[in-house]
């Protein structure tokens, strides 16, 4: 998987429009020991962003949980 950052950057890529189509929703996710980050979907587009925003939903986890989750 590579690092968490490394997820996150790559997010917008891994995504298809058509799978996010009519969604506005905001997500924090704050990784214990490795950072945060804020993903915004507005309507078949995703962006990323370092560090905390405004969000509709916070996912707080650690590091290697997260690593898990993304795994499956």
């Amino acid at each position: 998987m590579g690092t968490v950052q490394e997820f996150f950057e790559g997010l917008p890529g891994r995504v298809t429009p058509d799978r996010i189509e009519g969604m506005n929703n905001t997500y924090v996710f704050e990784i214990e020991g490795a950072g945060a980050w804020t993903v915004a979907i507005a309507d078949g587009t995703i962006t990323v962003a370092e560090g905390v925003g405004e969000g509709d939903c916070t996912f707080s986890t650690s590091e290697e949980n997260f690593e898990k989750i993304v795994a499956g």
